[in-house]
C-alpha cells in the first residue's frame, strides 16, 4: 500500500488530492473541481514519497513553462529530474527526454537542483567519451549552452552578501564548464592562476580545483611544474 499525493499548476506547493496504491495496477481519478484542462498534474509533490514516477513525454512537456519560470518548487524540479534520469538509466525512458527537460533549467539557481543536473551531465559525459564521431563535442556544446546563464550570473568573484550555497554553486558550475572545454572559462582560469603565482590575487578555495584543472587541460610541462610547486 503506497500513499500517493498530487499537486497541480494551480497551486504547485499544495497537495490537492490523495489516494492509496493498494494493488499492482490501479486507475486514479482526480476530481474535476481540482484540475482544469491544460493544467499539469505532479505526482509526489515535495518528493516525500518513496517511489519513482514516469510521465509520458506529452505530460512531461507540460512542466516546461513552470520549470523555466521556477514556479514549480525546487524539490519538485529536483524530483522530476531525479526520477527521469533513474528511469533513463533503467532503460524505461529515452536520454533525449532528460536532455530536453534540462534545457528548461537554464535559469535555474538552486544548488540542489544544479547538483542533480551536474550528476546527470557527469554520467552522460563518461558514456559519450567512448562514442565515435562528433557526439562528445556536441555534448560539450550542450553543456556550455546549459550553463551559460548561471555562470554569467555568478561570475568568478564571491559577493559579500551571498549564501554558502551560492558559493558552492559557483565552484560546481565552473568545474562543469572546464570539463566542457569552455574557452572563456579556461582563459579566465589561466589568468587567475597566473595572478595567484605572482601574488597579485589569491584563488578562493571553492575555485582552486576547476582553475587547476583548466590550466592542466591545455598546459605544458611548465604548467605542470608550477602546479606541483603550488
Amino acid at each position: 500500500m503506497v500513499p500517493l499525493t498530487f499537486s497541480t499548476s494551480r497551486n504547485p506547493g499544495i497537495v490537492c488530492h490523495k489516494d492509496i496504491m493498494s494493488q499492482v495496477q490501479k486507475d486514479i481519478i482526480i476530481p474535476a473541481n481540482v484540475i482544469s484542462p491544460g493544467e499539469w498534474v505532479k505526482v509526489n509533490p515535495s518528493t516525500v514519497g518513496y517511489y519513482r514516477t514516469r510521465y509520458i513525454p506529452e505530460l512531461l512537456n507540460n512542466f516546461v513553462p513552470s520549470i523555466s519560470s521556477r514556479t514549480l518548487p525546487p524539490l519538485d524540479r529536483l524530483g522530476l529530474l531525479d526520477d527521469l534520469f533513474a528511469l533513463v538509466q533503467a532503460g524505461l525512458s529515452s536520454t533525449d527526454e532528460v536532455l530536453h527537460l534540462m534545457l528548461a533549467m537554464t535559469d535555474e539557481d538552486n544548488y540542489s537542483v544544479w547538483s542533480s543536473m551536474s550528476n546527470v551531465l557527469g554520467k552522460l559525459a563518461i558514456l559519450l567519451s567512448n562514442v565515435e564521431g562528433d557526439t562528445e563535442q556536441l555534448f560539450k556544446q550542450y553543456n556550455r549552452i546549459l550553463l551559460k546563464k548561471i555562470s554569467t550570473k555568478l561570475g568568478w568573484t564571491p559577493r559579500p552578501s551571498e549564501s554558502h550555497l551560492e558559493t558552492m554553486l559557483r565552484g560546481l558550475v565552473m568545474a562543469r564548464l572546464v570539463s566542457s572545454a569552455d574557452p572563456d572559462v579556461i582563459s579566465e582560469a589561466k589568468i587567475k592562476f597566473a595572478n595567484h603565482l605572482s601574488g597579485k590575487e589569491t584563488i578562493v578555495a571553492d575555485l582552486r580545483s576547476p582553475i587547476y584543472k583548466a590550466c592542466l587541460s591545455s598546459g605544458d610541462e611548465t604548467t605542470f611544474n608550477q602546479l606541483l610547486q603550488v
